[in-house]
């Protein structure tokens, strides 16, 4: 990895100009490893619920992915207009911009009103690994929309095994949805 930093300009001055070296510099820094964190069910000291991939699997057809977390406490999701996308999330009575979500730990809320539309997000739900829902403003690091509590939302990695499935989904009014999901598995080169 590479940071870049400033140093000191040097001037050469002679008879006739003068001469400014290039005042950026890289050093070159050790390997940085990143690492995920998730809350642990009766051990982590905070309020939190878990929806893992088969329950969205099973659960999610024509719905829309907060949907799946109305069964868990706390959490309130609705469909304004009946249009896909249009769903509020709702946490302990707080409205959708008072609730951070966040795919793979990186906060997803608009930066005007904080809330989130969830028509940007229309096929994240096949891609869904296991959500976990937060409640309160102590269990966000990103504190600025949390008040009521944090969803993060983690996809799935690529398959080790070779596959894949496809699914078709019907509804009323004419909607359909077609899913097709193919994986290489594991190459020899990693």
């Amino acid at each position: 990895m590479q940071a870049y930093g400033k140093r000191q300009p040097k001037a050469k001055v002679s008879n006739d100009s003068t001469a400014v070296a290039d005042n950026e510099m890289s050093v070159m820094l050790k390997n940085i490893t990143v690492t995920a964190s998730r809350g642990v069910a009766r051990k982590t000291p905070i309020a939190m619920s878990d929806v893992d991939r088969r329950e969205v699997e099973n659960k999610l057809g024509n719905n829309e992915l907060p949907e799946m977390l109305n069964q868990t406490p706390g959490v309130y999701a609705t469909k304004n207009s009946g249009a896909y996308g249009d769903s509020k999330l709702n946490m302990r009575g707080f409205q959708s911009s008072n609730v951070a979500v966040m795919v793979n730990g990186v906060p997803v809320n608009d930066m005007e009103h904080g809330g989130l539309y969830w028509s940007n997000w229309g096929g994240l739900g096949e891609m869904v690994r296991y959500m976990q829902t937060q409640r309160g403003l102590g269990a966000s690091k990103v504190s600025v929309p949390s008040i009521g509590g944090t969803v993060n939302i983690v996809t799935k990695t690529t398959d080790s095994k070779r596959g894949g499935y496809a699914t078709y989904g019907v509804g009323n009014d004419g909607f359909n949805h077609l899913t097709v999901s193919v994986s290489t598995g594991l190459t020899k080169s990693g």
